[in-house]
């Protein structure tokens, strides 16, 4: 009943506005971008704790507290596929990178007087929705990352120094690490590199520090003052590291020279949302937020070659602006821009050509 209640109260309350339905798009790059457009929208949005797309881009999914929905990217005003529903409240998902797999941890508090949680790991299986496998965790996750190469999936728990490799393809505990860094509170993100071989780490409070890892040796390549960075992405030759925070932090490019030598920091932008580099690394979007209290927020397009600024645009909000659980990410084919605002909805951008 909880479930054909929140379709019906939620999603029967929602449209798409659908503005390019028989277009043909084009692979957004820094040549074409300043022809961006919205594509659709879906407005009224309620309660989405994540939106991001399927690694095979055919989709993209919406979790709420219990539930993770698919959307079909070739079907959008069909009513969304309830891929898992959760007893406990979800609080990280990822996707495998052949988007067979989803990892999905949860979590909940049992008593207070001692303290009990019910934290889980679980391994789902996207064809049929059915659990391939289950761990009992003793922390709270913050981050989750499939690697690349499907042998990994990473693990970032947010209450202690701690983050934990595990089999992708079993679940099985690898082996577990911790940071050993006074000052560093709490982990926040988590991410690989395309090849699998670089894994980068993302905190909050105390030091801000990023740090970056080889995912074969398991040593501590470099570090650095980050900032507040709960949203980490590797550009696609792994030769730049962009760092942001949701809840209008610094938002940081650096360009990582590898070679166990620190990244460097190349330049700096305030009050960075989100940010993603398109799949050919032909550019970097990032969203800003705004300064004043206006009801707008720029959505900024970079080419990370040069560092210069392509086009800008303006992207209207409602007057409750939520800049916190702010999202942005190009589609696996570079043909869509997905923008998650919580005051406003879903919403696709792309290039047309007729």
């Amino acid at each position: 009943m909880r479930v054909r209640a929140w379709i019906v109260s939620c999603l029967g309350a929602l449209f798409w506005i659908w503005q390019g339905q028989n277009a043909v798009l084009e692979p957004i790059n820094f040549e074409n971008v300043d022809q961006i457009q919205q594509l659709s929208a879906f407005e009224n949005v309620q309660g989405l704790r994540f939106v991001g797309w399927a690694p095979n881009g055919d989709s993209f999914v919406m979790t709420t507290v219990n539930d993770v929905w698919r959307y079909q990217v070739d079907d959008l005003m069909a009513q969304p596929t309830l891929v898992y529903e959760s007893s406990e409240p979800i609080s990280q998902i990822a996707f495998s990178a052949d988007s067979a797999r989803l990892a999905i941890a949860s979590g909940r508090q049992l008593d207070s007087t001692p303290k009990i949680v019910d934290n889980r790991l679980r391994l789902i299986d996207l064809s049929n929705g059915q659990i391939i496998s289950e761990a009992m965790l003793e922390h709270p996750v913050s981050a989750l990352a499939f690697s690349p190469d499907r042998r990994r999936l990473v693990v970032v728990y947010g209450d202690t120094f701690d983050f934990s490799i595990w089999s992708a393809e079993s679940l099985a505990l690898v082996e577990s690490y911790t940071t050993e860094q006074p000052g560093w509170p709490f982990m926040l993100s988590a991410v690989f590199n395309d090849e699998s071989t670089l894994l980068a780490l993302g905190s909050g409070g105390g030091f801000n520090r990023t740090t970056i890892w080889d995912t074969e040796t398991g040593e501590m390549m470099g570090e650095g003052e980050y900032g507040y960075s709960d949203h980490l992405v590797f550009s696609r030759d792994s030769s730049i590291l962009a760092g942001t925070s949701r809840y209008g932090g610094y938002g940081k490019l650096w360009y990582w020279q590898g070679d166990n030598q620190s990244p460097s920091l190349e330049f700096v932008s305030h009050h960075v949302l989100s940010a993603d580099f398109n799949h050919n690394g032909t550019i970097y979007a990032q969203i800003i937020a705004p300064i004043t209290m206006s009801h707008q927020y720029t959505i900024q397009f970079i080419n990370p070659s040069t560092g210069e600024e392509v086009h800008r645009m303006l992207v209207e909000s409602r007057p409750d602006l939520n800049t916190g659980g702010i999202s942005m990410s190009f589609s696996p084919d570079d043909m869509r821009l997905l923008i998650y605002e919580p005051a406003s909805g879903i919403s696709l951008w792309g290039i047309t050509t007729r």
